[in-house]
């Protein structure tokens, strides 16, 4: 019995013991029943799929893979809301990953993200990548992170 509101455990303790609905304690619970199997071990339920990892460039060390802190780290990494969303190859083409996961589509000198919608841009026009406005930041936090990874 909780000594807080003993008051309140007292009245749910009668409303059971004399059955009556505990809500309210004014209508007898005889006669009620419900339907439904007697015991649930027979519904087997399907595992679902596990969540993908975005690679989140505040917490490199434990949403990114070795591979995704060396892009972040040489500034070819193309970010936008904090999160890894492709990377640029040397000749100018962008790879971008699907929603945070593998890979998806590559697109030459800009475009969309993933999800096909205009992605941020650069004072230029062109797309925002690691190493034009987040590079300070990115790649230090990156740099960090991998240096830790790799020790």
């Amino acid at each position: 019995m909780p000594w807080y509101q003993p008051e309140t455990a007292f009245r749910i303790f009668n409303r059971v013991m004399t059955g009556s609905d505990v809500a309210t304690g004014k209508k007898p619970t005889a006669g009620y029943s419900s339907s439904g199997p007697v015991d649930v071990f027979s519904i087997k339920s399907t595992i679902p799929p596990p969540e993908t990892v975005c690679c989140y460039i505040w917490d490199v060390m434990e949403t990114c893979t070795k591979t995704q802190a060396a892009i972040l780290t040489n500034g070819s990494a193309i970010v936008s809301d904090f999160i890894l969303r492709g990377y640029k190859l040397p000749n100018g083409m962008e790879i971008m990953y699907n929603e945070c996961g593998g890979k998806n589509k590559s697109a030459p000198g800009g475009g969309s993200d993933a999800s096909g919608r205009p992605g941020p841009s650069n004072a230029a026009g062109g797309r925002l990548v690691a190493g034009a406005m987040w590079a300070p930041l990115a790649a230090a936090a990156a740099l960090t992170a991998l240096q830790a990874v790799l020790m």
